[in-house]
């Protein structure tokens, strides 16, 4: 579970290019972030290692002024370059994420997701109680 905390805390934070708008984020050591505009309201991100290695793509939505995570995002084994986990949000809302545990591939939905979180909230919430 801590696993999974941890990517889900990461996808909440990639390369087509067809002469569209690109823009470099940052290229801040470890990461560039390159943000590439796709049309009136797509846009796709890839964030690589210094070195160039892809580390996650993924898409956004414009809606108004906010860029709302869309479409599949992925990330990428800094070490091995594979594929480790994939994601799936329609306009900001997880509806599943799957990885590779201990060797092992573990798909958990949207609701595996809000349970999730829900029981986090709710131990932080017992733990300000019993203060």
């Amino acid at each position: 579970m801590k696993t999974l905390s941890i990517l889900i805390l990461f996808l909440t934070l990639n390369s087509v290019s067809y002469g569209q708008e690109k823009i470099i984020l940052s290229n801040e050591y470890p990461t560039k972030k390159e943000l590439v505009k796709i049309d009136n309201s797509n846009y796709e991100i890839t964030i690589s290692s210094i070195d160039g290695n892809v580390l996650q793509k993924g898409h956004y939505y414009q809606e108004k002024n906010r860029l709302i995570p869309h479409g599949v995002w992925k990330i990428y084994d800094v070490n091995t370059r594979k594929l480790v986990t994939k994601s799936e949000y329609v306009m900001g809302v997880q509806q599943w994420i799957e990885t590779t545990i201990d060797g092992e591939k573990v798909r958990y939905t949207g609701k595996d997701i809000e349970i999730h979180r829900l029981q986090k909230r709710i131990s932080a919430l017992e733990k300000l109680v019993k203060s």
